[in-house]
């Protein structure tokens, strides 16, 4: 189903509200300090509190010598914040970036449609904004 079609059924998009959503993450890597030991350092981030469930040691041992710390993944920016708190408090240094995305959704005037195609529904919400829509700001 092409923009254009969806378009043609739809009231007037000045009677919309697109919601575009900031989805808030960050990636966290925590960086090996390389004046300690890694199974010292290793150790040392256990005893932290608040920091999340860290694999095995073994695992945790490898991941150091292979990328020079441990990669958290991406978290909530709420968690990322508190984590990297914690961490500057115990002493480690941690890199964060941002992983955070933005997504839209739509409501007409007869209630929300939903599109199951991510492409479509921002294609569809960002050409509704163009012809003036309302935009409603959220972030999570």
């Amino acid at each position: 189903m092409s923009i254009a079609s969806i378009l043609g059924n739809i009231p007037d998009p000045k009677d919309w509200v697109v919601s575009r959503i900031r989805h808030d993450y960050r990636r966290v890597f925590i960086r090996h300090s390389i004046d300690v030991a890694p199974s010292i350092w290793i150790r040392k981030l256990r005893n932290c509190k608040n920091i999340c469930q860290l694999p095995d040691s073994a695992r945790l041992l490898l991941e150091v010598r292979q990328k020079g710390g441990i990669d958290l993944g991406v978290i909530s920016g709420r968690d990322a914040y508190k984590f990297t708190q914690t961490l500057e408090k115990a002493g480690f240094e941690s890199q964060v970036e941002d992983a955070s995305y933005i997504s839209y959704f739509p409501e007409g005037p007869d209630g929300r449609i939903l599109i199951e195609d991510e492409a479509v529904v921002q294609a569809f919400c960002l050409e509704l904004i163009r012809l003036g829509a309302n935009v409603r700001e959220t972030e999570y």
